[in-house]
């Protein structure tokens, strides 16, 4: 029986994907912290503007507090953005490691298929060859009777 060739390769994908899906779902874990971190920042944003408002409603509206508050506010505004960027960036990174993983499983399943046809034309090739040889036995026995005890 003839080994099929891509078993190396077969094997080395069945890693990779592995490998491709362990991947993958590090970054879908990292695209939830990103959004979670986000949604931290932006509630602060919230709290912080929110604080502001009450200042000056209450008339606690003096300079140093209201200057180091939106000095703060705008570092906070400044990480909004870094995470936003980053969460952006962790999601196409994740799409893209989506996308290989599909294109890995698709060619996994082409490469099993290949393998399956070329099982199926062993077996076939093995039955031909069990038939040839049963016919050639049944052939010497036929040719060995005929010697053994010639008609005539």
């Amino acid at each position: 029986m003839k080994p099929f060739r891509l078993v190396q390769v077969l094997a080395y994908r069945e890693r990779t994907e592995a490998t491709m899906q362990q991947q993958y779902a590090d970054l879908v874990a990292q695209v939830l912290m990103g959004i979670t971190k986000l949604q931290a920042l932006t509630a602060e944003q919230q709290r912080l503007a929110g604080r502001l408002t009450m200042m000056q409603q209450s008339g606690q509206w003096d300079a140093p507090s209201v200057d180091a508050t939106l000095r703060y506010f705008e570092r906070l505004n400044a990480r909004v953005q870094e995470q936003i960027a980053e969460v952006d960036r962790l999601e196409q990174a994740k799409e893209l490691a989506r996308l290989s993983l599909v294109s890995a499983a698709q060619d996994h399943e082409v490469i099993e298929r290949l393998k399956d046809r070329h099982d199926q034309r062993q077996l076939q090739e093995d039955d031909r060859r069990e038939v040839k040889e049963a016919d050639s036995m049944t052939a010497a026995r036929a040719i060995w009777r005929n010697h053994q005890h010639p008609q005539g």
